[in-house]
């Protein structure tokens, strides 16, 4: 999947491939838990549904 998503301390979204694990909501907000594919090692990585602006499914 990739996500195009904006951190609060960037200027611009940026792009990234993501293997999702799971989705969460933790304190009314909804996380999307998993895998960004550039990692060197394997990590969990915790990205903010309200700040992803587009997601795209490929297969």
């Amino acid at each position: 999947m990739i996500i195009e998503s904006q951190s609060f301390k960037a200027r611009q979204s940026e792009a990234l491939v993501v293997y999702p694990y799971l989705l969460k909501v933790y304190r009314n907000r909804w996380f999307l838990i998993g895998e960004k594919a550039t990692d060197r090692v394997p990590q969990v990585n915790i990205f903010a549904l309200d700040r992803i602006q587009s997601i795209t499914v490929d297969k």
